[in-house]
C-alpha cells in the first residue's frame, strides 16, 4: 500500500440494523442484521427485486421511519438524536413520486431546498442564492430557472429535483429511483450525473435503482438486498467475481453474463450452429442467433453460418444438409431460421 492513503470519511453507518414496520407482536421485519457503511465522494447503488425492502431501507436511513432494531449513526452521531431540522441540514431526500409543484417555477423548487438555512422568515440571503445558483449550473439546468415544473419533461423534472437536493446542501443525498419514469437517453445522464455529482462535491450518494447495467458502468459500490438472504455489498467487480451479482438475480429471470459484465435474460436453446466471422457483423449476428433460440458451436456440423465481409456490404453464407444460401440481409437469414 506504499504512496497510497485511506481516509475514513464514513457520512453514514449502520450497526446490526433491522428494518420493517409495526411493533411487538405485530412486528414484520423486511430485512435484519445489515452493516453497512457509506462514504462521502462515493455513489452506491441499492439494487434488489421488488419486495425486497429497498425503499423501506431508505426511510429509514433518512430518518423517516424508526428501525426495528440496531441503529443508524450520521457523521458519527446516533440518527435518533437529530431533530428534524438538524437531520435537514445533513441529509436531502429525493422520492421517486412525480413532482407535484403547480405553477411554481424551476427556481421556485430549488429555492425551497434552502428551508433548513433560511429561518423563521424564509429570506433568502446573499450565501442562499449563491447555493441555489450553483445547484443550477451542477445540474446543468440554467436554462430551465423560470420555467413551471408542470410544463417540462420528466427528464427535465428530476433534474430540477436534483437540483433542490443539492441546494439544501447536505452531505448525504438519498433518491429513491430517480429514473423511474425516464427514457433510456435520461435514465443514462442521470445516472452519469449523479456520479460526476459525487466525485466533484464529495457528498455520499445512495440510489435505489432497478438500472442494473447502469448501476454496473456507474456505482462505486453496490448494496445487493435479497429477500430473506443476507445483504451483499462491495465494489461492482467484486460482487461480480464473487457470484453475488449471479445470485442475486437468478430468480427474477436474468442471468449476469461474467465475461460481458452484463445481465442478460435467460434463453432456453434448441439447436446450435456453428458461426463463423469477424467484426461487428459477427458479434451482432451472434446476438440475433441467441435470441431466436440459437447457440454458437464450433463442433456443429448440420448448421454452418459464414459472416463474410465484402466491398458491397456484409453477406452471411448458411450451410446446410440441403445445400448452400448466400443472404445480404440478415433480417432475411433470421426469418428463415425461425420458420425452421
Amino acid at each position: 500500500m506504499s504512496g497510497f492513503e485511506v481516509h475514513s470519511n464514513i457520512f453514514l453507518e449502520a450497526k446490526a440494523l433491522a428494518i420493517g414496520y409495526g411493533s411487538g407482536k405485530s412486528e414484520k421485519r423486511v430485512a435484519s442484521e445489515l452493516d453497512i457503511v457509506l462514504h462521502g465522494g462515493e455513489m452506491v447503488c441499492l439494487l434488489g427485486p421488488n419486495g425486497a425492502g429497498k425503499s423501506t431501507l431508505l426511510r429509514t436511513l433518512s430518518g423517516v421511519q424508526k428501525p426495528l432494531a440496531g441503529e443508524v449513526l450520521v457523521k458519527g452521531d446516533v440518527l435518533a438524536n437529530f431533530s428534524r431540522s438538524q437531520l435537514a441540514k445533513v441529509i436531502s431526500l429525493v422520492l421517486t413520486d412525480k413532482v407535484q409543484a403547480g405553477n411554481l417555477t424551476a427556481f421556485d423548487v430549488v429555492a425551497l431546498g434552502r428551508y433548513p438555512h433560511t429561518g423563521w422568515q424564509d429570506k433568502l440571503e446573499s450565501q442562499d442564492l449563491a447555493q441555489i445558483n450553483w445547484a443550477f449550473e451542477a445540474t446543468g439546468s440554467e436554462v430551465l430557472r423560470y420555467e413551471k415544473i408542470n410544463e417540462m419533461s420528466d427528464g427535465q423534472q428530476q433534474k430540477i429535483m436534483i437540483a433542490r437536493a443539492l441546494a439544501q446542501d447536505g452531505d448525504i443525498i438519498i433518491l429513491d429511483e430517480p429514473t423511474a419514469h425516464l427514457d433510456i437517453g435520461n435514465r443514462t445522464e442521470i445516472m452519469q450525473l449523479l456520479k460526476t455529482l459525487a466525485e466533484v462535491t464529495g457528498k455520499a450518494i445512495l440510489v435505489a435503482t432497478h438500472e442494473l447495467d447502469l448501476a454496473l458502468q456507474t456505482a462505486d459500490q453496490l448494496w445487493l438486498m435479497r429477500p430473506h438472504q443476507r445483504m451483499a455489498t462491495g465494489l461492482p467487480e467484486d460482487l461480480a467475481l464473487q457470484g453475488e451479482l449471479s445470485a442475486s438475480f437468478d430468480s427474477a429471470g436474468l442471468q449476469f453474463d461474467l465475461k460481458e459484465g452484463r445481465f442478460k435474460t435467460k434463453k432456453s436453446f434448441y439447436n446450435s450452429i456453428n458461426v463463423s466471422g469477424t467484426g461487428n457483423a459477427y458479434i451482432w449476428t451472434l446476438r440475433a442467433l441467441n435470441r431466436i433460440g440459437l447457440k454458437h458451436d464450433e463442433f456443429a456440423n448440420e448448421l454452418k453460418l459464414e459472416v463474410r465481409e465484402t466491398e458491397d456490404g456484409t453477406i452471411w453464407i448458411l450451410a446446410q444438409k440441403d445445400g448452400v444460401q448466400t443472404f445480404s440481409s440478415l433480417a432475411v437469414l433470421i426469418r428463415l431460421l425461425r420458420r425452421k
